[in-house]
């Protein structure tokens, strides 16, 4: 989601949560959205500079979340939570529970759709990286100028 950059720009753990932070409170500025954006931005940051899963499940846990629930036991009973507290912690362990970034995506839009896919692939592309067929056919849907962004981006 929008927050995803400040993973990749951040130079620090320290600087990522206050970045998180001052991009959050614009639109989330309640303690569970600040939360749920800073647990977001440490996992990208985390996976972004070389942190294995067990590192990045255990930072969530300690900080964040209790991620003590597995997606299959999700997938048949799962309704969409739009909450943050619905999204976020689902979000990671999709990541957590993927071997490639596909699978990753796959994993929250059998528990959720679009919006876990969303944040779940902020942490899965550091991580994996996004393979090239896949960035590819999505750059296609992108209109010119979303398409310059995103190549001044990378």
């Amino acid at each position: 989601m929008r927050i995803g950059p400040v993973g990749f720009t951040a130079r620090s753990g320290k600087e990522a949560v206050k970045m998180s932070k001052v991009g959050t409170s614009v639109s989330h500025n309640y303690s569970e959205g600040i939360k749920v954006a800073e647990a977001t931005v440490i996992a990208i940051f985390m996976a972004h500079t070389g942190s294995s899963k067990e590192e990045i499940r255990s930072r969530i846990a300690y900080g964040y979340y209790e991620l003590d629930f597995a997606l299959d036991e999700m997938s048949d009973t799962s309704e969409f939570d739009e909450t943050c507290q619905g999204t976020v912690p689902q979000s990671i362990e999709a990541f957590l529970e993927s071997t490639s970034f596909e699978e990753a995506i796959r994993n929250a839009v059998s528990i959720g759709g679009d919006t876990l896919a969303a944040i779940t692939g902020s942490i899965a592309d550091p991580y994996y990286a996004v393979p090239t067929n896949l960035e590819e056919k999505a750059l296609m849907y992108l209109d010119l100028l979303l398409r310059s962004i995103c190549d001044e981006w990378q």
